[in-house]
């Protein structure tokens, strides 16, 4: 009897220890278990945040479309304007279109001189059509210029394209002040043309001019 005592006191001993490698193992897989949800946490703010720059991106890039968007409806509005404003006047002033630096500078000369006489009649609102021409002869002045026949020195082609573009600038103010009847806003437009024709007449080559000058003469007394 107290054999068979020892022996089940020995193997209760043996039952009732735990193994601590065993306990260990368990723990890491624990550990293991725990950390996978906050991993998983952090890949979706991580994606959260990509959706984000996305989203962000996406509404720069819509702004954007926008702006444009509205700036051509503006560019499309002014083209509209001036359209109806040319159509609104109607009359189209007749001239010889010019074929090089010489032609273009006499065709300016005398739309300025057709403005000069509509101001001293008193007929401001017909200005607009005289000075559209210079306004459109004025801007083929820089491409006469740099023709190899031109006869303009090399060296005064910038001063004459920033003088023609500076003329063909005035038709915006000298067409309102024509428009709305002041003639010393029309006097003071054209003082400012005249001197801007004085530089680039300047550069024309008079003989060529005056053969022009002759031709119409010609033409006339063919014609009479």
């Amino acid at each position: 009897m107290i054999a068979m005592a020892f022996v089940l006191l020995a193997l209760n001993g043996c039952g009732g220890e735990e193994d601590p490698v065993a306990d260990t193992h368990d723990a890491g897989e624990h550990d293991e278990s725990a950390l996978t949800p906050r991993d998983d946490h952090a890949d979706d703010e991580h994606a959260e945040a990509e959706d984000d720059d996305y989203a962000d991106d996406d509404h720069a890039e819509t702004e954007d479309d926008e702006h444009a968007d509205d700036d051509h409806a503006e560019a499309g509005h002014d083209e509209a304007e001036e359209d109806a404003h040319e159509q609104g006047h109607g009359e189209e002033a007749e001239f010889t279109e010019p074929h090089n630096y010489a032609e273009a500078i006499h065709v300016i000369h005398e739309q300025l001189e057709k403005i000069e006489a509509l101001m001293t009649s008193g007929k401001l609102d017909k200005v607009h059509a005289e000075a559209a021409v210079i306004r459109d002869v004025a801007g083929t002045l820089a491409k006469f210029a740099l023709a190899k026949d031109s006869g303009v020195p090399q060296e005064a082609v910038r001063e004459i394209n920033l003088a023609a573009r500076a003329l063909a600038a005035t038709f915006g103010p000298i067409d309102k002040a024509g428009d709305s009847g002041d003639l010393a806003g029309t006097q003071k437009v054209y003082d400012e043309m005249v001197e801007l024709f004085e530089t680039l007449e300047q550069y024309a080559d008079h003989d060529e001019d005056a053969d022009h000058d002759e031709d119409d003469g010609h033409n006339d007394d063919d014609g009479g």
